[in-house]
């Protein structure tokens, strides 16, 4: 059997709890949702180098995994301490601007089964910026606010089974659009007599698609007092062919995720103080590695070194007060030391002669 790829974007659908079967010249509008209410996204510059966009870079790092997110009605979404919401169902995609400066998120969610693979034009339309998710890969997208509401559309394929649907939307209270509405219609294209079964719940038995989901556990680095455990997820994307990783940190006397952080460029590896009140977070930087540092008392995150250059094998001193690593140096031929004959050889690997100090 022969899998097609994924080119993901949102359909547009008559949300109703009915089978809908689609005609040559229909366009369905999705008007059922699982409504998430706007919370506020606090933000911070931690890399110098970085252009800040406040929107888009909201958009980009939205704190929700989509690879593995299956709301319900009235389930609670906690995305950082004292950050909440639930899911509510509701008709159409209209939310309430904020009163007060910051970006600000909404959530909105729901599902579709088709009874085969076929092809749709997917449109999305709204002033606010928003990206849309299928089936966890981001699908439609605009990332900055217009001045009046703007379509952008895409040409998909729903797979058999199940899909899920996830709209992030969000707006700038400094620079607020007349409206925070969304509207989605999709168009069938290839077949056109496809059916779909809409609803707002998640349940569903082992469909196709749950064959070829990709998830991975990639390391677990738990904390020396064993209360928290750092996990390092990784999701293989069939549209790009690219993975993904980002790091979620476990409660393991009361079984919950208690924190989420996705980078950019990816994760490299954590490493906890002895005290368990720090976690040593390496990513890649401009050159380089940065260093950061996540506090599990109060959840905060600063950075200690900013483009670390080879350097590796982090460890943390006993009282938790300093951090060692490796630092290599590359090798220079001197003609003036010894066995200048044998450093005159070509190098049978990489590295194998440079110089390496602890700081």
């Amino acid at each position: 059997m022969t899998f097609r790829r994924l080119t993901f974007s949102i359909l547009m659908i008559v949300l109703t709890a009915s089978t809908l079967l689609a005609d040559d010249t229909s366009t369905l509008t999705l008007d059922s949702w699982l409504l998430g209410q706007p919370i506020r996204i606090p933000q911070a510059i931690i890399d110098p180098d970085t252009s800040f966009k406040p929107v888009k870079e909201a958009l980009k790092n939205q704190p929700v995994n989509p690879f593995e997110f299956w709301p319900a009605a009235g389930e609670m979404i906690n995305l950082t301490p004292g950050q909440s919401f639930s899911f509510v169902e509701g008709a159409g995609l209209s939310y309430v601007l904020p009163t007060s400066d910051g970006v600000s998120l909404a959530y909105a969610a729901t599902y579709i089964k088709a009874d085969r693979w076929a092809e749709a034009k997917v449109a999305v339309s709204a002033q606010a910026a928003f990206k849309l998710f299928v089936n966890g890969e981001e699908a439609v997208k605009m990332l900055a606010q217009v001045d009046s509401a703007k379509s952008e559309s895409k040409t998909v394929i729903l797979d058999q089974g199940l899909n899920r649907l996830l709209l992030v939307t969000a707006v700038d209270g400094g620079t607020l659009p007349a409206n925070w509405d969304v509207a989605v219609t999709v168009t069938p294209e290839t077949p056109k007599d496809v059916v779909y079964t809409a609803t707002t719940s998640p349940l569903h038995g082992f469909d196709f698609q749950d064959y070829y989901r990709q998830e991975s556990l990639q390391d677990l680095d738990m904390s020396p007092d064993g209360r928290l455990v750092a996990a390092r997820r990784a999701f293989r994307s069939r549209k790009d062919d690219k993975t993904y990783n980002w790091l979620e940190v476990w409660d393991m006397k009361t079984k919950t995720k208690i924190w989420e952080y996705r980078h950019g460029k990816g994760l490299s590896g954590t490493e906890w103080s002895p005290d368990s009140k720090s976690m040593l977070m390496i990513v890649p930087g401009s050159k380089g590695s940065d260093l950061l540092l996540w506090d599990s008392q109060n959840f905060s995150m600063s950075e200690l070194m900013h483009n670390l250059e080879d350097a590796s094998a982090y460890k943390w001193s006993p009282d938790s007060k300093g951090l060692y690593y490796v630092k290599s140096y590359a090798f220079k031929k001197d003609e003036k030391i010894p066995y200048k004959v044998m450093w005159s050889l070509e190098d049978r690997w990489a590295g194998w002669r440079d110089d390496a100090e602890i700081h």
